[in-house]
């Protein structure tokens, strides 16, 4: 959506199977190993940097192209700002169970090196 690449044509279908009002996975489901999946988010942390630093105003006032979304994030810009709170929110979650079981801080994830 932010323009790095073209939205695929199975992106309507990808929200509804993992988006907000999807299914909850079931118990017995496969899941990717712990590696697969923080390498999948270095790069797509990696991609999603390289494409909001091209952004121009004119860009975050584009209207946000999935109708589904749209509803409560009407612009990228939008879209952005919820981004940056749905991180910021898990990412404290994901601090205080650390804290609450006596492991050390760690960098948050999708900050920019140095951050």
């Amino acid at each position: 959506m932010l323009k790095a690449q073209a939205l695929p044509e199975e992106f309507p279908a990808l929200l509804r199977a993992y988006g907000p009002g999807a299914p909850p996975t079931p118990a017995a489901a496969r899941y990717h190993s712990k590696q697969v999946l923080v390498d999948h988010l270095a790069r797509t942390g990696a991609r999603r940097l390289h494409a909001i630093s091209a952004l121009t105003m004119e860009d975050l006032a584009r209207v946000t192209p999935d109708d589904t979304l749209a509803r409560a994030q009407p612009t990228i810009g939008h879209h952005l700002h919820a981004l940056l709170f749905h991180d910021g929110y898990h990412g404290g979650q994901l601090s205080s169970w650390r804290s609450a079981r006596g492991l050390p801080p760690t960098r948050w994830s999708l900050a920019p090196p140095g951050i």
